[in-house]
């Protein structure tokens, strides 16, 4: 049953309740029937502030998910990781909004409210800082802003090669899987 249906089946068991109470207080006036009114309205004030506070929440998780996707869209770098055969020449900057990522959102201020969606935002931090090491370990910088793993390691150190290429599209492909996990779920709990 979805979180909403739920809150609101038992806000609505609560009302009766509460009517229920009323009812009982007024026909027979006494201290049980008091106590069950005074404790169905502070179940139904807990329940109000608790919709309130996922509310704000949600309302935080919101603008920060519309900021996480502004930087890394799926049709951005995002596409292009999850695409591009790393045995080849890369343009350093197609990278840019992923070392942008791993800079400045290893913070308070980059945490969702939500629980899962920060669990699913860290397990992407955790993907993107292990392909970016990879990238770093295993290319460099061979002319006007290209990067690549060294050719010569394709001849020269075979195994090499081939293991550079196959560590980096495997973290590569945690990347992708990792963001297409996060943005699902935060476009199902944000509804967005």
């Amino acid at each position: 049953m979805e979180e909403n249906t739920r809150n609101f089946i038992i806000r609505l068991i609560n009302i009766v309740a509460l009517l229920a109470a009323v009812a009982w207080l007024v026909s027979s006036p006494g201290w049980e029937p008091a106590v069950a009114v005074l404790g169905s309205l502070a179940v139904l004030v807990g329940l109000e502030y608790q919709e309130f506070s996922r509310r704000n929440s949600d309302s935080v998780d919101r603008k920060l998910f519309k900021q996480f996707l502004g930087l890394l869209p799926s049709d951005g770098v995002i596409a292009f990781v999850s695409t591009f055969d790393f045995g080849g020449i890369f343009f350093h900057d197609r990278l840019e909004n992923l070392r942008t990522f791993r800079a400045t959102w290893d913070n308070p201020e980059h945490e969702f409210l939500d629980r899962t969606l920060e669990s699913k935002r860290k397990e992407f931090y955790q993907a993107v800082d292990e392909f970016m090491s990879q990238i770093g370990a295993n290319t460099f910088v061979i002319e006007d802003g290209k990067q690549a793993i060294p050719r010569e390691w394709e001849y020269k150190q075979t195994k090499r090669y081939h293991e550079a290429v196959e560590s980096i599209h495997k973290s590569a492909d945690k990347v992708s899987k990792r963001h297409t996990e996060l943005v699902r779920i935060a476009r199902k709990k944000l509804k967005v």
